[in-house]
């Protein structure tokens, strides 16, 4: 598959929980253009947690319960993967991806990912 050549529209579903911390700490201390989108209360991680596990193909899950990446919890940041865009900015080929932690995110994510202006 072609590299992308920025990642943009970042989303961070995120909670109280230390995992979510770290994340939000990652994004921020590398001036991370991101939204962060923070739920407190159990029902509405599980319905965000429920609506994200419909998103994303899983090419290794077709058994009963479908073929969707199926997560448990939070946080997840959904992400742009940016391949190719017109001089003028009308068109573009890109495709949304996820990281559920900082460890998931790809290797030239720092480099290809948009910065708060400073």
């Amino acid at each position: 598959m072609a590299e992308p050549i920025k990642y943009t529209d970042l989303y961070l579903y995120s909670t109280t929980n230390a995992s979510s911390a770290t994340f939000r700490s990652y994004l921020d201390s590398n001036l991370i253009k991101y939204t962060n989108l923070n739920y407190n209360d159990a029902e509405s991680v599980a319905i965000n947690v429920a609506a994200l596990s419909t998103w994303f193909d899983d090419p290794a899950n077709s058994g009963p319960t479908g073929d969707k990446i199926q997560f448990d919890g939070l946080p997840v940041l959904i992400f742009e993967k940016l391949f190719w865009e017109s001089d003028d900015k009308s068109e573009k080929l890109q495709k949304r991806w996820y990281a559920k932690s900082v460890d998931e995110l790809p290797s030239d994510f720092l480099t290809k990912v948009s910065k708060l202006e400073s």
